[in-house]
């Protein structure tokens, strides 16, 4: 798994083949838990399959994310990963988007001021 900051207040995390990423999520939880607040787009593009223990990390971090008012989208997701979450009733607590720029993109659009 990488985890890159792309910006002041967002990391970019490549997520890796394994199902079992719950494990690879512990670093992320813990650098948000140590005051490292940022929004972050996980990239699902190498992910085949994921396990219910992987769900179950995900939604930690997405609560975890939220306590600190920051945002989860998930984004590059094959359509038998996303059937998954659809499967689980779980489709409309994340946020799924094409790509990296998409996500970008909305991240931008809802952090913007409102005039």
């Amino acid at each position: 798994m990488a985890i890159e900051k792309i910006a002041d207040d967002i990391f970019y995390v490549t997520l890796p083949r394994t199902p079992h990423i719950n494990c690879e999520l512990e670093p992320l939880n813990e650098m948000i838990i140590s005051g490292q607040l940022c929004h972050v787009i996980l990239d699902f593009e190498l992910v085949q399959v994921i396990t219910s223990s992987s769900i179950s990390a995900l939604l930690t971090l997405q609560n975890l994310l939220r306590t600190y008012g920051r945002q989860l989208i998930f984004c590059n997701m094959g359509f038998l990963t996303k059937c998954e979450f659809t499967t689980t009733g779980l489709s409309h607590y994340f946020r799924f988007v094409p790509n990296k720029v998409a996500a970008l993109k909305a991240l931008r659009h809802e952090s913007a001021p409102t005039p």
